[in-house]
């Protein structure tokens, strides 16, 4: 158990969905950023996982003019693809066909998508104008990724910019290519702000903080052995926050969605943005919910700066076990709000806004 005293200490908050917060409107708890509710920062109570970042990643794609559409098309060994990495770390593979067929996907890659594109056009504009027009009608690229070029339709690049800001991501081209057929490179690399700068995020009037870590143990007795064994099961994560009540947020929080808010129809670490009402609900589940192989976007993110610049531990996948208030004797209410989780937390000295992957858990 520790108890911070007399440190520079602040908390932060979000939900762990990168596009879905929860906002209070006329005291109503309701989920923001779906076709039917839109985001509105004015009545935000809970920000989204996105809403750390300030800077979203910008990667470029640059065909040269001496490339053709037979330069680009990939076999089983000449590694010419490219791979592009969103800000949760998920890897989207592009690769090419020249129209015969005779394409082959790269192998040994462990992409998490991939898509075909059939390269064709007389120059490197046309052909940076198909390639513009593959990635922007697949939806699984347009999830994560907004694609234009710098010059409206005449130009030779593609240009990615991911949909959550934050995290420096990367972008890779395969070997088989040469600076004469294509180039790859970063324009912007994405960032994360100090919680001093995120109203939103930061919470206010904290008048306590306890947290807790430690890890379940299980003791295997073999026959015959003498000596037990203790296997650890999970990690014990506990964060109490003592604050002084000025509304009826986290009460609601704690009867309506005390696990965040979960997807209903796809996956939860990626969930698109605008989805219908229905995409999207506040999970109010008794018991903790459980990642799967596409990593997990229910609970709360928490953020607890020790130390600004210098020390910020992150918690990922809260969920709220206790709520309760209390009434001091010069009549001022608070409130206190307990989050547990069983990731183990990341310690850095700048927020940290990656998705939580199944082998966190």
């Amino acid at each position: 158990m520790a108890y911070f005293l007399g440190r520079d200490v602040a908390i932060g908050l979000t939900t762990e969905q990168p596009h879905y917060a929860l906002e209070l409107d006329s005291g109503d708890l309701k989920i923001a950023g779906h076709a039917d509710n839109a985001y509105d920062a004015d009545k935000v109570f809970v920000a989204r996982r996105k809403d750390v970042g300030n800077l979203a990643e910008v990667s470029k794609i640059s065909i040269i003019g001496s490339a053709s559409a037979s330069d680009f098309e990939s076999t089983a060994a000449n590694n010419k693809y490219i791979l592009v990495y969103n800000s949760a770390g998920k890897k989207y593979l592009i690769w090419f066909d020249e129209g015969t067929d005779d394409a082959v996907k790269p192998a040994g890659i462990d992409e998490d998508f991939d898509i075909e594109v059939t390269m064709s056009g007389g120059n490197n504009v046309a052909m940076a104008t198909t390639l513009r027009a593959a990635l922007s009608g697949n939806t699984t690229f347009a999830a994560a990724f907004t694609v234009s070029d710098a010059a409206s339709g005449s130009d030779n690049n593609v240009i990615f910019t991911d949909k959550v800001s934050g995290t420096a991501a990367d972008i890779v081209r395969g070997s088989g290519f040469t600076a004469s057929i294509v180039t790859v490179s970063t324009n912007t690399d994405g960032t994360v702000s100090a919680l001093a700068d995120l109203p939103k995020v930061k919470m206010t009037d904290i008048t306590g903080v306890d947290f807790t870590f430690g890890a379940v143990d299980e003791d295997i007795n073999y026959f015959g052995q003498r000596t037990a064994l203790k296997a650890e099961i999970k990690n014990e994560v506990t964060l109490s926050i003592t604050k002084k009540k000025k509304d009826a947020g986290f009460s609601q929080l704690f009867n309506e969605a005390r696990c965040g808010i979960r997807a209903t129809s796809i996956l939860t670490s990626e969930q698109a943005e605008g989805l219908a009402e229905s995409g999207v609900e506040m999970d109010n589940n008794l018991n903790r919910p459980f990642a799967d192989v596409n990593g997990s976007g229910f609970g709360y993110r928490l953020y607890l700066q020790l130390m600004a610049g210098t020390e910020v531990m992150t918690l990922r996948n809260m969920c709220i076990t206790e709520y309760s208030i209390t009434l001091n004797a010069d009549a001022v209410q608070e409130e206190t709000i307990v989050f547990y989780g069983n990731v183990k937390p990341l310690i850095g000295t700048v927020l940290d806004d990656d998705v939580t992957t199944e082998a966190d858990f």
